[in-house]
């Protein structure tokens, strides 16, 4: 090593000391079990769940996050105004409840732990929640995302949007209440929603719910507020209404199957066409939809005669 290497060695080794162990080479900060349980993910997180997320940016597991008590969250993003992504990466947020019955009937054990909620707008992608206290996912204010997202087996609602909101690709399973839920103006895509103890997903208004699955849910398969679009979902086997809509929505290209209540359930000012409603309501003799106007073609049991 030549001299003047020997004298920057010091100061290079110093300066790298300052990079954060938890950042990856492309700036996105890793998150995984051990991590979790030490605490400095940011400045404001603690050892031990929830991982608390006190600044913008992007965050990605490396590994299955695991919580053991229905009453923790495994993930609080305490961010308003800025931007954070969560990249499950594939992984999954693991809690202790199990939720059974289709539709569901029980979950247990049950209390207020959350995979992931956020107090402003973000961006959740790619993994799996499974087994929480309460919801999957929960995002209080307006312009999030999800995507790719599976939401099981939690004691809470499986997908939950606040208005302006949307629900897109998803699935929300075997939750006890409503999977995942989001605020205004925002996207929910790649998931499914199934044996939620509740609603499966849950859009408050003026957003949009797109090919999505709710299946064997607590309640309404989904539920939209007003001026919202339900566009290709199949909601099917849930204990309420297979969807639930709001005035000014619109309820479009869906398959809803063996609902104990309606198909499809709307109020007024809320058009729908190119459903296909099968065996809701106690079968296909009984009426599959209430509710709404048809601005198009429906099915309705073996028939186009609907409601």
């Amino acid at each position: 090593m030549s001299a003047a290497l020997r004298v920057l060695a010091p100061a290079i080794v110093a300066l790298l000391g300052l990079v954060s162990p938890l950042a990856a080479v492309d700036g996105v900060i890793e998150i995984n079990q051990a991590k979790a349980l030490a605490g400095g993910v940011t400045a404001s997180d603690t050892a031990g769940f929830p991982v608390t997320i006190g600044t913008a940016g992007s965050y990605r597991l490396t590994g299955n996050l695991t919580v053991s008590d229905a009453n923790t969250t495994a993930i609080f993003i305490n961010v308003t105004n800025v931007s954070v992504t969560v990249d499950l990466n594939g992984f999954a947020i693991l809690g202790p409840v199990v939720c059974t019955g289709t539709p569901v009937t029980s979950c247990s054990p049950t209390g207020n732990g959350r995979g992931i909620e956020a107090a402003g707008s973000v961006v959740i992608r790619n993994g799996i929640i499974r087994g929480m206290g309460e919801r999957g996912i929960l995002i209080s204010q307006n312009g999030s995302r999800v995507e790719s997202v599976q939401v099981l087996h939690n004691a809470g609602a499986g997908i939950g949007a606040p208005s302006h909101a949307t629900v897109r690709d998803s699935v929300a399973e075997l939750n006890g209440g409503a999977g995942i839920q989001v605020g205004v103006g925002s996207i929910v895509s790649g998931c499914v929603a199934r044996h939620n103890g509740d609603i499966g997903i849950k859009v408050a208004g003026d957003g949009v719910v797109s090919h999505s699955d709710a299946y064997s849910n607590g309640s309404h398969g989904i539920s939209v507020g007003n001026g919202s679009t339900v566009i290709g979902n199949s909601a099917n086997f849930n204990t309420a209404s297979g969807i639930f809509a709001l005035a000014g929505s619109t309820v479009l290209d869906n398959a809803a199957r063996s609902n104990t209540s309606f198909g499809v359930m709307l109020s007024a000012g809320v058009g729908y066409a190119r459903n296909a409603l099968y065996n809701n309501n106690g079968g296909n003799t009984n009426p599959q939809a209430n509710g709404g106007v048809e601005i198009g073609t429906n099915v309705c049991g073996t028939t186009t005669d609907c409601p």
